[in-house]
């Protein structure tokens, strides 16, 4: 019986080391980040925040429809969303308390818990976008090692 149980262990084990499960199918999950970054730079390079809010809300749709065939998994689905819900929390004019604590819990989320204030919009959340877009990407992929990730949709920037 002892040995049937370290059997299990080491197989548990070896199954968590090193790799996460990849989403279902990665290109869906990397179009839809690569769809989102597209927007951001869109918006960044001069364009309306206008335009900003509708393209979120198809983007929320896309991946809604992705996550019902299964195409990318409920974790990747779940990051997303709240990758979609700090930008727009981000880029209102006015936030009120929800949008300050969605973006102080990502901010919490991604970078650990500190004390802070919500005053830069995009500009305060940027590098932990960053971040938060690496890990999607890795989440998708099944890997753990940052490093790779880095290089591989970053070109070795931010870090």
């Amino acid at each position: 019986m002892k040995r049937r149980a370290a059997v299990l262990v080491l197989l548990v084990a070896a199954g968590c080391r090193g790799e996460k499960k990849p989403a279902a199918d990665p290109a869906a999950a990397h179009a839809l980040l690569d769809q989102y970054m597209g927007t951001v730079e869109q918006v960044a390079k001069g364009g309306s925040l206008e335009v900003l809010q509708p393209e979120l809300a198809a983007q929320e749709k896309k991946a809604t429809e992705l996550k019902a065939t299964g195409a990318v998994s409920d974790e990747f689905f779940r990051r997303y969303q709240r990758l979609l819900g700090v930008t727009r929390a981000a880029t209102i004019p006015d936030p009120g308390e929800a949008e300050k604590k969605t973006i102080l819990d990502f901010l919490d989320s991604v970078e650990g818990k500190k004390d802070r204030v919500v005053e830069g919009g995009m500009a305060q959340i940027g590098p932990a976008l960053v971040e938060e877009i690496l890990s999607l990407h890795m989440l998708a992929d099944g890997t753990t090692d940052r490093a790779a990730a880095r290089q591989k949709y970053l070109g070795g920037a931010g870090g």
